[in-house]
């Protein structure tokens, strides 16, 4: 039988990130990851388009409202002894 120590970094993966805005006046000081960082990890497929990343970006900030919504309306369901944390 064969074992490698330490396996635990086999399956792992560094990406490297730039300002969106290379000029500083972003004012939310966005990131996005460096093409050769996407490459990388991905090989040839094709990545999210950053419209499509803002579309599925709303979507799933909907998605987290209605369950907040949900746990607003309806509680979380779990007591506390002492009314505390």
């Amino acid at each position: 039988m064969l074992t490698r120590p330490g396996t635990g970094w086999t399956n792992t993966e560094y990406r490297s990130y730039e300002f969106a805005d290379p000029s500083g006046q972003d004012e939310n000081a966005s990131l996005r990851e460096t093409r050769e960082s996407a490459r990388r990890r991905r090989g040839s497929a094709v990545g999210l388009s950053e419209t499509e990343q803002n579309e599925l970006r709303a979507v799933e900030q909907g998605n987290l409202q209605k369950l907040f919504d949900i746990v607003e309306k309806n509680g979380t369901g779990m007591k506390f002894e002492d009314g505390g944390a």
